[in-house]
């Protein structure tokens, strides 16, 4: 019997890999804790010690550099330090390592880091080989203003390194050592513990042998340890549940069997090949001859890419460890098919279930929806263009120009003004559905489109505007559409924040190339049951929720038809995140450079 294989032989094995890890770790850590600590402390007390060297030569003001030379070097012998004066252009002015004339002749220190952040911001801090002591040396500088003989400058003070990873390495021989021990300790105690687990493990062994062949194995759990009876107890009782569980995997197989028969929607299974395994009746409708397409690839089965390229993004997802499904549009024999693709990543055989819903009279009542509305619209431009042309020639003559003749007028004219509006929108939604609208794409500025935007509404008073695009980049777009999209979702918000108080934020970021605007207000914010809806065409949010009930119920639907041509996207929230109320509409759109 291989030893790795044996109970004894994996306890010794986990037993030494565990005292070696935590050894091992241990010793890191300290590394990586006592060592900065130590570090730590080191340069705080050279700062202490330079703050005080500072404060004497303040409080001293040497006449002369000669008399700070040798204040400076008493100070560094009680120190045990070496102390340097620089002046702020980078001259050295005294060392005391060094006779004052040996001093003046070193290099300038202007590109020294501690001084130049000492120079910058008062206080600098490095630690580093020192070119003259040739060792390391915590260096700590002091930003000093002219103080007699001394011209404004930088005080540095520099105190060895070594004794930190010194200390260090002492601590961790010591705790190796200690680890030896522990090791040996721990190791006789595994082996202790292997042999008796080996023994009983041993007479279990012998038991089940004994009774192996039986359909229904039972242990004796009276003899056992009492370490083991649970597991003795747990064996007997998985023996009895085996018969139940294989019965009810039989009945589910014979369930799901019956299911996928009686689906109205075909089913065709995939292995992690993307290859095909199986298909239900409905599948076997839509695909006459696919029984003899198993084992091979969905591609032969169907000149549909879509489908091809829809299967192998989903084996992708499913590598990765992600069972988020996918949907795609297909039209194969003059049907339209609505496609689920759903990953199976839980199982080793299956790759991809993909779902086929014949969705042809669902698009076909669509076509017939949208080309009657844009046909009744376009009817309807020329009969009102004629009411609003009366409308304002009545108002323009005399006798209009009393009650209630005007009033009349007026809201004959108003809701004219309305129709045609409705109407317009009416045809560009149907444009933009039926893909007759080109829009040319180049780089756009967001903070002139915000303020074209903005100009164009009638602002209430007593609602503010927060704009925050200025460090956003050009987007990749087109100015009179992103001008458009943003009226219309400043004109929703306008809607609904309270008066006065309203406040409405435009901000955004950039992520993984693309930018994201928000556009938060503080009104009641949309139910969560409708945050999903607002985009469909003609539909409002309660009534009761907005001060007034203008607009056409098209706008947020044009919205999202024109943030698809210009290849971006935009979504609703609700609340505001990290303000508990109002609404969140955010806008994505690839950046120029993209």
């Amino acid at each position: 019997m291989r030893f790795g294989r044996s109970v004894r032989g994996r306890l010794w094995i986990a037993g030494l890999g565990i005292v070696l890890v935590a050894g091992v770790v241990v010793a890191f850590l300290m590394g990586r804790t006592v060592l900065p600590q130590m570090e730590a402390e080191t340069i705080q007390r050279a700062r202490q010690e330079a703050q005080a060297t500072v404060a004497l030569v303040r409080r001293l003001a040497p006449p002369t550099v000669e008399v700070a030379d040798e204040t400076l070097r008493d100070v560094a012998v009680a120190l045990d330090a070496r102390i340097t004066y620089v002046e702020r252009q980078g001259a050295v002015v005294l060392d005391t390592s060094l006779p004052l004339d040996k001093a003046r002749k070193l290099e300038n220190h202007a590109t020294r880091p501690e001084i130049m952040e000492a120079l910058a911001s008062g206080t600098g801090v490095a630690v580093r080989a020192s070119d003259t002591l040739q060792q390391d040396m915590v260096y700590v500088a002091l930003a000093v203003p002219a103080v007699g003989g001394l011209p404004a400058g930088v005080l540095r003070l520099a105190v060895p390194y070594g004794d930190v990873g010194r200390v260090v390495a002492q601590a961790q021989a010591q705790a190796m050592g200690v680890f030896a021990v522990v090791a040996v300790l721990a190791l006789v105690g595994v082996a202790l513990v292997a042999r008796s687990l080996q023994r009983a493990i041993g007479a279990i062994s012998q038991e089940m042998a004994r009774v192996g062949d039986n359909a229904m194995p039972r242990l004796d759990d009276e003899a056992a340890l009492e370490e083991l009876v649970p597991l003795i107890r747990a064996f007997n009782a998985m023996a009895a549940r085996v018969q139940a569980h294989l019965a009810t995997v039989v009945k589910q197989g014979r369930e799901l069997e019956a299911v996928l028969n009686g689906m109205r929607a075909g089913v065709v299974v995939l292995d992690t090949h993307g290859r095909i395994v199986r298909g239900n009746p409905a599948a076997r409708d839509l695909f006459a001859d696919l029984e003899s397409f198993v084992g091979r690839q969905i591609m032969e089965l169907t000149l549909e890419p879509a489908l091809q390229q829809g299967c192998e993004e989903v084996l992708a997802r499913r590598t990765r460890g992600e069972g988020s499904p996918l949907k795609v549009e297909a039209t194969m024999g003059g049907r339209i098919f609505d496609v689920s693709l759903v990953p199976v990543p839980e199982d080793p055989d299956i790759g991809v279930i993909l779902l086929f819903h014949d969705i042809t009279a669902i698009k076909r009542a669509e076509q017939v929806r949208r080309d009657f509305a844009a046909n009744v619209s376009h009817e309807l431009r020329t009969p009102l263009t004629s009411i609003k042309g009366y409308a304002e020639t009545l108002l323009g003559l005399e006798a209009c120009a009393t009650e209630p003749v005007r009033g009349f007028v007026e809201t004959i004219l108003r809701n004219a003004n309305h129709m045609h509006a409705l109407v317009e929108d009416v045809l560009q939604l149907s444009r933009l559905e039926h893909g007759r609208v080109q829009i040319p794409l180049a780089p756009v500025a967001l903070t002139s489109v915000v303020a074209l935007a903005w100009r164009g509404l009638s602002v209430p008073h007593g609602v503010t505007l927060e704009v925050e695009v200025d460090a956003l980049p050009l987007v990749q777009g087109h100015q009179d559409s992103l001008v458009q999209v943003f009226r219309n979702v400043l004109e929703n918000a306008l809607k609904y924040v309270p008066l006065p108080g309203g406040r409405i934020r435009i901000h955004g970021a950039v992520h993984d190339g693309r930018v994201l605007v928000h556009v938060d207000d503080n009104g009641p914010g949309i139910p969560a049951e409708d945050v999903q809806r607002v985009f469909e065409r003609f539909f409002r949010v309660e009534k009761d929720r907005s001060r007034t009930v203008s607009g056409t119920g098209l706008g947020l639907a044009i919205c999202r038809h024109l943030m698809h041509l210009l290849g971006g996207s935009i979504v609703a929230q609700s609340p505001v995140p990290g303000q508990g109320s109002g609404a969140r509409f955010t806008i994505t759109l690839p950046g120029a450079g993209v």
